[in-house]
């Protein structure tokens, strides 16, 4: 049928970015790819499992190319995507019970998001930060754990001062594609400057850590100013697992 042969093409384009992500998604984005992978994201009229699967795969695809910065930048952000979009396909799923796996793929390609867009300048961050407050809201009232679960990783790396690390930490447990975090100068590389290179070096170092921890503060103020903690409560609350509990209170 045609969503089985959309299906298989979708699998090889996801295996196919596995292999070599950075240049297969710009391509991706300059044929036109983002607009094709959102409309089948879409809720559409298909059966719903199949529709399910489909939406998920496609958006888990979206996923993997935003996971390039450079696609990001490009392509995910007005107008060719709008975030209140996908804000508003997570929060709908969530209410849906045959649709976690799409609200978990689509929180993962927000976390994407956020990790590619959210450098802490005021001036150039392009996230929805009410939006993310709205999705993670909607998906800890949900009763689906692999949901909350996926709010616990939006949330965590949103208002982290090392967003970075927050991700290698959790990312995996949401997503099939791996997180490949900026690279750090070495201690040989830092020995290797000059001195006022290394000066350079170490303000920079100074004012990105500042400015993280500024963001951080603001991000979770926030949070709570949306109505946060008492999803948090009310997740907890409902939990009977030990760890997801251990999870709110972190």
């Amino acid at each position: 049928t045609d969503g089985e042969r959309l299906q298989d093409h979708l699998k090889m384009m996801f295996a196919m970015l596995s292999q070599d992500t950075s240049s297969l998604a710009l391509e991706c984005g300059r044929l036109g790819g983002l607009d094709i992978l959102w409309n089948i994201a879409l809720p559409n009229e298909q059966p719903i499992a199949k529709a399910t699967k489909l939406r998920a795969s496609a958006l888990q695809i979206l996923s993997c190319v935003c996971s390039v910065k450079a696609f990001a930048i490009k392509y995910a952000i007005p107008p060719h995507f709008y975030q209140m979009d996908l804000v508003n396909l997570i929060v709908q799923s969530c209410c849906q019970d045959d649709s976690s796996s799409v609200a978990v793929s689509g929180i993962a390609l927000f976390l994407r998001i956020v990790l590619a867009l959210d450098d802490g300048e005021e001036s150039t961050n392009v996230i929805d930060n009410k939006g993310v407050c709205q999705t993670c809201i909607a998906a800890l009232y949900c009763r689906e754990k692999e949901i909350q679960k996926a709010a616990f990783a939006l949330l965590s790396t949103w208002s982290s001062v090392d967003k970075e690390i927050a991700a290698n930490a959790i990312l995996s447990s949401i997503s099939d594609v791996v997180y490949k975090a900026n690279k750090k100068l070495s201690k040989m590389d830092l020995n290797r400057l000059s001195p006022r290179d290394f000066a350079e070096h170490k303000k920079k170092e100074y004012e990105d850590i500042t400015r993280s921890k500024e963001r951080s503060k603001s991000n979770s103020q926030l949070f709570c100013k949306e109505g946060g903690l008492h999803a948090l409560l009310s997740c907890a609350l409902s939990a009977d697992d030990g760890r997801q509990i251990r999870e709110v209170c972190v």
